[in-house]
């Protein structure tokens, strides 16, 4: 009796390959291990090539690292005695990683009749199936700006900022930041060799997941950790309201003096975003402290300036009035 047998591959699937690309992508084992489904000592053992990952895995893995793979789906024949078990367990193996692929109508079809014929009924001859290859098959040389550049896959896409992200994740569960508090846009930017804007990615994806909150000025912290510092040393008020005080107490320190700093500056320097400072301006022209002309900048009134600073010293100084 004769009976189907799957198998599925990616082409130069060496582990010196992967590992290659991992390092080039800048990412960890455990994050590579997430991607391919495995354990992290699975992950270590393939790139050591003591151990092979199975095609599925390698597959996961080489489109999760953004490189092209090469996927065979290929009928064989045995005369060994094969269980309907044994096949149905091997086809839903690649099934996963080919749906939603040209490949995976050839297999759903050849399942289906494995599915609804029992062992003593299947065919004695099946028509032969030869490879299908879906994708181009891995690079062997990896260009040098492949950190930069390489595509990610859109069945398992990982983009620098998921990756930068994923290891943060990791440093916070290993309680790499013991005071809760998470390094800045900028100093993640210069951390992973990122831009600004990744590193603004990174830390929406991680407030997005709930593991860090913003604290304001204060900058971003682990979930649970700076809440009592928050309510301390900060009033509980909307962000651009935070940002309008601190701002009209600098024009009244006479610390700004003519002009304000750009938008963007003030919105890099409070770790927000440049509509926010933009309703805090908006508070301050309603109080005729600043002129806002468009293409020009934001301008202090000197008039409501100084009237501001006399009436705080009379506040200040009850006894000085006439």
């Amino acid at each position: 009796m004769r009976s189907e047998r799957f198998e599925i591959t990616v082409a130069d699937s060496a582990a010196e390959l992967f590992k290659n690309l991992r390092k080039a992508r800048g990412a960890s084992q455990p994050i590579v291990a997430n991607i391919a489904g495995v354990s992290r000592s699975m992950i270590a053992q393939a790139e050591s090539g003591s151990r092979n990952l199975s095609g599925a895995a390698a597959f996961r893995l080489a489109r999760g690292l953004g490189a092209p793979a090469e996927i065979h789906v290929e009928a064989v024949f045995s005369t060994d005695g094969i269980s309907r078990e044994d096949i149905e367990q091997t086809l839903r193996h690649i099934i996963a990683p080919v749906e939603g692929i040209e490949a995976f109508r050839r297999v759903a079809k050849l399942r289906e009749r494995v599915t609804q014929s029992s062992y003593s009924q299947l065919p004695m001859e099946m028509p032969e199936a030869s490879p299908v290859t879906v994708y181009q098959q891995i690079p062997m040389e990896l260009p040098e700006n492949i950190r930069q550049d390489v595509p990610a896959s859109p069945s398992f896409p990982v983009t620098k900022a998921q990756a930068i992200a994923a290891k943060i994740q990791d440093n916070i569960t290993t309680g790499k930041y013991p005071d809760g508090r998470i390094p800045t846009h900028r100093q993640i930017a210069e951390a992973y060799t990122s831009s600004l804007t990744v590193a603004r990615q990174v830390l929406k994806r991680l407030r997005d997941s709930g593991a860090i909150v913003r604290r304001g000025p204060k900058g971003h912290w682990v979930t649970g950790f700076g809440a009592e510092e928050a309510k301390e040393k900060q009033p509980v008020v909307p962000l651009h309201r935070q940002i309008t005080d601190a701002v009209r107490q600098r024009i009244i320190n006479r610390q700004y003096t003519d002009q304000l700093p750009r938008r963007r500056t003030l919105a890099n320097e409070f770790h927000c975003s440049v509509e926010t400072v933009t309703e805090a301006m908006k508070v301050l022209n309603r109080e005729r402290l600043v002129i806002s002309l468009e293409g020009l900048g934001v301008f202090i009134d000197q008039k409501t300036a100084e009237e501001l600073r006399q009436k705080r010293e009379q506040e200040a100084n009850p006894s000085s009035k006439q």
